[in-house]
Parts: C-alpha cells; structure tokens; sequence
C-alpha cells in the first residue's frame, strides 16, 4: 500500500470468517506491523452457522498511517450479511469522510453457498420472509444507510463489486440510485463508457464501481 501511495485500501470478496481465524490470522493483527499505525474494518455473513474459515463474500477496509489517525468510527452492514463494511474519517474544514466497502452478489450460479443463496435463505427465514431478489435488497439498503450519513454532511466514497454488466448503459439502475445521493462512478465519468477499462483481465466490461 504504502509503495503505491494507496492510503485506504477497499476490498470484496475477502471469503474469510475472520472470527474463525486465530487472533494472529485477523486482519488488524496481520497488517499491524505492515505500517506506523492502521485501522481496519471486515465483515461476513454473521446469519450462517457453520465452524468454517471460509465463507464466500465479505469485506473489508484497510486505513494507514495519516489515513488512519483520522479516524472516528467504522461497522458494518446492520442486516449481519456482511454485504459492505464502512469507515468514517475527520475530513477538512470540518467536514467528514465516509468509505464504504461493498459487494453485490452474482445471480445465483453457486449452488447452496453462493453469497446469492445465502441472502436468499436469510430473507425466506424472516417473518414475513422479504421477497426482494437480494441483488435489488443489496441496492436498496445500501443506498438507505448512506444516505443517514449523506444527511449529515458526510462526503462519501463508494468502492463496491457491483456484479452489474450494465455499468456502461447510461442512466442504469444503480446510477439512478447513486444519483440520489449525489454520487457518481469517476470510472465511467472519465472514460468513454463504451471503452471503460473490463475490471478483470479475463472480463469484457467493467463490474466495479468506484463512486464519489
């Protein structure tokens, strides 16, 4: 992080039950010595029993050194599905900084233990059990719970894995919704979105998002 200047580092897929890791395995343990000082946030699906470090999905944030002592608070999803970690840091002139780490499941293609199939066990046990698809619950919770901090004054940055192939469509879903909080992809905003960069290597269109 520190060679490439990256001050708060933002990652999905992290498929680790941190609980379940030995003190020494968990994530402000490993990267303590890594910098001067560091604050950490992680999350998983804390609605499924199972003894096992890995679990697919999950989040985290990693803040350093300057980014780091800025620090006021961080948490996590309040639905305990681990769908996206935040971190709120002491801006400028008073203001405050909200990074929010997120990911959005694929359409269920896993079986059983695809982040999808999770969600969708966990809302079928509610009563009544909530019929949202949980890629449309993920949008529209996560937009609520930043807008509580939007309401504040909170400047905010998204970086999610929004596992959404329309990206590129002008005025798509998930645009709408970031619209609404004054948020925008800087990704597709600074490129040609026919020619935004893929996210992977092996991919054709760009999937994640980074909104501010």
């Amino acid at each position: 992080m520190a060679s490439l200047q990256i001050n708060v580092l933002c990652i999905q897929e992290t498929n680790t039950r941190y609980d379940k890791c030995p003190i020494q395995h968990r994530l402000q343990e490993i990267t303590s010595p890594w910098f001067q000082s560091v604050k950490t946030i992680s999350t998983w699906n804390k609605k499924v029993k199972s003894e096992s470090r890995f679990q697919y999905g999950g989040c985290a944030i990693i803040a350093r050194d300057n980014a780091a002592d800025r620090y006021i608070n961080a948490g996590t999803d309040p639905s305990g599905l681990g769908r996206w970690c935040w971190m709120h840091l002491r801006g400028c002139a008073g203001k405050t900084l909200l990074i929010v780490s997120a990911y959005r499941p694929c359409l269920n293609s896993g079986g059983a233990d695809s982040v999808w199939s999770q969600h969708r066990e966990y809302f079928d046990s509610l009563t009544p059990p909530r019929l949202d698809d949980p890629r449309d619950a993920f949008t529209t919770d996560l937009i609520s719970h930043m807008k509580k901090f939007h309401s504040k004054g909170a400047q905010i940055v998204l970086c999610a894995d929004t596992n959404f192939t329309s990206l590129i469509r002008q005025g798509n879903e998930l645009e709408k919704k970031l619209s609404e909080i004054g948020l925008k992809d800087i990704v597709l905003s600074n490129n040609n979105r026919q020619q935004a960069p893929p996210t992977s290597a092996t991919g054709s269109k760009p999937i994640n998002c980074i909104a501010t």
